[in-house]
């Protein structure tokens, strides 16, 4: 089988559910990819990292994305770390549960949008605007969960209000940067790198920047399970 993306590729994957009226009737996942230097000589050595990672990943949740951008009913489930193979397949996974110490719950306004909606995050290899000829390769994007209503501006338009959105941006900027800092791991040589995963030229490209816009994305997916209700009647109606 060729070889669809580089060696040593972790990806980390946040899960968060949403819950109405007690019960969890959706899940919203949001990914990226870190490259580690090397992969530790022996498989505990590589779980324990990857528990590290997962961990990590909650705690600076937890530390960092301000509740009151969302509302009660997005509740961080757990989070994941898997070492991948050069063809995609999860060698090793680390699954930590959001409970205790690393829970995190929304507590923003009780009116959430619409689960299908979503905030897209873009990551570049290369500042946004600027020309790359590479840079279709160097550009990935994850999605954080819908927002609270009270996160739209007033005017009508439908769009996220310009300082909530960048509070957003540069928390969430924060906990994706962090396990790149100098982090003593199970293996103390290992590094990782947040990158965008290029399979199309199996590469793997460090991000320099982050970008968030103001206009909401929807993921159809989200709304499997939500209760909804319907509305019908006969035609014609009357006027």
């Amino acid at each position: 089988m060729a070889i669809s993306q580089v060696a040593n590729l972790i990806r980390a994957t946040w899960a968060w559910t949403f819950v109405s009226a007690g019960e969890t009737n959706e899940q919203a996942e949001a990914s990226c990819y870190y490259l580690a230097s090397h992969r530790p000589g022996d498989d505990a050595t590589t779980q324990a990292v990857l528990d590290q990672l997962a961990t990590l990943m909650l705690s600076k949740v937890v530390a960092n994305l301000p509740t009151g951008h969302w509302s009660p009913s997005v509740n961080l489930d757990h989070a994941r770390a898997a070492w991948e193979d050069t063809n995609g397949h999860t060698l090793l996974e680390s699954r930590i549960a959001a409970s205790g110490d690393l829970a995190w719950v929304g507590g923003g306004s009780t009116t959430s949008l619409p689960w299908a909606t979503a905030l897209c995050c873009s990551l570049y290899g290369y500042e946004p605007g600027a020309f790359d000829p590479q840079g279709k390769h160097k550009r990935g994007r994850m999605y954080l969960p819908a927002l609270g209503a009270d996160q739209l501006l007033a005017d009508g338009s439908g769009k996220l209000a310009s300082d909530k959105l960048n509070d957003i941006m540069l928390n969430w900027g924060a906990v994706i940067s962090a396990p790149q800092e100098a982090l003593v791991w199970a293996d103390p040589a290992l590094t990782l790198q947040l990158v965008v995963n290029s399979r199309s030229t199996v590469q793997a490209h460090a991000v320099n920047w982050v970008r968030m816009d103001n206009k909401l994305d929807t993921q159809r997916r989200r709304e499997r399970q939500q209760p909804f209700q319907w509305f019908q009647h006969a035609m014609p109606i009357a006027s």
